[in-house]
């Protein structure tokens, strides 16, 4: 993942390559204040409607120029839907993918990890927003299922985004029951969850071909990325990947 400026607008990015564009944006660059300063792209946030309008005019259009932004109702589920003509943005989901160029499937993001997967040929992507629920109820290898159905997992290459880490990660007991025992840590009387160490199990274990992982921290890296864990109320960035 290599941190990247395009007209003052950082972001970083995954895919260095003509036929598809990857990546993960910052907080930085926008117009958004207080405690969504300042590229807040999140729709459904308390921020002003029309800071974040102009953020993702500003960032889409600088980094995807000509693209049409697809973007899901996001509810930790484990939904996963195609992205056709008859798409339409807000459909409630936390998975989707597409075979259309020109398409720029975006998740938002405040501390849940991201998945990223393109095949080898660029004929199919998809994006995955990855919350402990929809990863306990299995988005990804339901959205890599879906896939298969084009192309063979081998074939794939998948991109986990910035996740929080594990040591800013506090859970409950119940949690136990959802993911085994190693991708916990105890600390005193309180229980740490490995949520990206879970992610690359889990995507490994469905045979895609290769895994880039990020392993970036959103609560650890305040300059760069919203984190819900860390501030409470707060903006969104965004993991975007479209074929060109």
């Amino acid at each position: 993942m290599k941190f990247q400026t395009s007209n003052d607008i950082p972001y970083y990015q995954y895919i260095d390559s003509p036929l598809c564009i990857a990546g993960v944006s910052t907080r930085n660059g926008g117009i958004s204040k207080g405690v969504y300063a300042s590229m807040n792209l999140g729709l459904h946030t308390a921020d002003n409607p029309l800071n974040v309008q102009h953020n993702r005019q500003l960032f889409f259009g600088t980094i995807a120029p000509g693209f049409s932004v697809a973007h899901m109702r996001q509810t930790h589920s484990n939904k996963v839907v195609r992205v056709d003509d008859d798409f339409v943005n807000d459909t409630e989901g936390d998975a989707f993918y597409t075979t259309q160029r020109g398409v720029l499937l975006t998740v938002s993001l405040a501390d849940c990890g991201s998945v990223l997967l393109h095949d080898s040929s660029f004929s199919i992507i998809a994006a995955v927003h990855c919350g402990w629920r929809g990863v306990r109820d299995g988005i990804l290898e339901k959205t890599i299922s879906e896939l298969a159905a084009f192309v063979k997992p081998e074939e794939l290459t998948a991109y986990i985004g910035p996740t929080i880490q594990q040591q800013y990660y506090e859970v409950g007991n119940e949690f136990l029951d959802y993911f085994p025992r190693h991708y916990f840590k105890e600390s005193g009387q309180k229980l740490y969850c490995n949520l990206n160490g879970r992610i690359e199990d889990i995507i490994l274990q469905t045979g895609v071909g290769m895994i880039m992982n990020s392993r970036m921290g959103t609560y650890a890296v305040p300059e760069h990325f919203y984190s819900y864990r860390r501030d409470g109320a707060t903006g969104r960035f965004c993991a975007f990947i479209g074929i060109v």
